[in-house]
Formats: C-alpha cells, sequence, structure tokens
C-alpha cells in the first residue's frame, strides 16, 4: 500500500502530530481569556499544557519523569511553541497555581472547534433512536495515594483510608467525546451531578 504524505508525517513523534491538530488561535484566545500568563515568567502556558500533555500520553507517574523523558523529544516539540523545558519545582508550582480553568476553557473550545467532525455512529443502539438525541452520564472514582479529597466506601480494616476525586462525564452518543466533565471529591453523590447539569 502506497503511503501519502497528506496521512503520514515522516519523522514526527505522535505528539507532535497531535500537538498540531491544535490551532494556534484558539490557543492564544484562551489564554489571553483566562490571564494565563498573567503572572508567569518561567512556565507559560504552552509549555505547561504540552508538558502535561506529555505526561497524559505517556503515563508517567512524576513530575520527575516527565521533567527527564521530555528532554528527550524537546527539538520535536519546538515548532508547537513549547519556549523552555521546566524544572520539577516551576511544574510543582504552575500545576499548584494555574487556574484550573485554563485546561477547561481550552477543552471546550477544542471541543467546540472539531465537534462537526466528531459526528459519527460509533455505537450502534439497533436504530431505535438517533443517536445523536441521546445523552449519557457516568461518574468514575480515582484514587489518589495520599489524602487529598475525601474517600468513599467504608474505612479498611488497617485504619487507612485514600483519597480520591470522583469525575462525571456526559457524552452525546453520536460523538463519543465528554463534552461536560465535572470533578470532585470521591465522597460526593451522583445527585449533586445532576443538580450541577
Amino acid at each position: 500500500m502506497k503511503q501519502s504524505k497528506d496521512n503520514f508525517s515522516s519523522g514526527h513523534t505522535i505528539i507532535a502530530q497531535l500537538l498540531s491538530l491544535i490551532p494556534r488561535e484558539v490557543f492564544k484566545e484562551v489564554t489571553e481569556q483566562e490571564g494565563a500568563d498573567r503572572y508567569y515568567k518561567k512556565l507559560k502556558s504552552i509549555d505547561h499544557f504540552i508538558t502535561m500533555f506529555y505526561a497524559v500520553l505517556t503515563r508517567n507517574s512524576s513530575l520527575r519523569e516527565v521533567c527527564t523523558n521530555i528532554s528527550f523529544i524537546a527539538k520535536s516539540l519546538i515548532p508547537f511553541g513549547i519556549r523552555q523545558l521546566p524544572a520539577r519545582s516551576t511544574l510543582s508550582d504552575a500545576n499548584r497555581k494555574r487556574s484550573h480553568t485554563f485546561f477547561q476553557q481550552l477543552y471546550m473550545r477544542l471541543y467546540i472547534h472539531y465537534r462537526t467532525n466528531l459526528t459519527g455512529n460509533w455505537l450502534d443502539i439497533g436504530g431505535e433512536v438517533d443517536p445523536s438525541k441521546v445523552e449519557v452520564f457516568d461518574s468514575t472514582t480515582i484514587t489518589l495515594f495520599k489524602a487529598v479529597l475525601k474517600g468513599t466506601g467504608r474505612n479498611p480494616l488497617e485504619g487507612k483510608k485514600k483519597g480520591g476525586a470522583k469525575v462525571f462525564t456526559q457524552m452525546n452518543l453520536a460523538e463519543g467525546v465528554p463534552n461536560f466533565i465535572c470533578i470532585r471529591s470521591a465522597a460526593t453523590n451522583e445527585n449533586v451531578f445532576l443538580k450541577v447539569m
């Protein structure tokens, strides 16, 4: 089978190919709207986003891993706007101080930008109803290692209860990606999600 240059990016890392799908004007608008770079001299929002995007894709479990491993592909990330590889302490500070609303708004703007391309019949429900008219929602609990957020369930025998976060997600069946995400402590009841919606 002959490969086409239009759909094959030879020599580019997967992360570089995925980053090329994020329109620069969308990223710039969200950054200005949220004031995401206002008080940050070292780690700009683009550097922070690319670093965390890399961490999620590679499933690195610590900031040390992220900061070390991203240095191996740093040259391929320069065309996408990364200016500086973060030190571990700088990345830790940015994760603590930069508002989550920046990432939330960026996701929603990208969702709106690509929404028309998402529609398809990726889940067959027997033709009983149009999938584009069905919204599904679910919650899942993510256990954290430290008691950052209140945990769920009964206390274990050893008396130590891990904290966690509960992610509430809403998705249109025809699109296959979340159009609404809400994160609360793991002890939050599902009724709260319905009230937020």
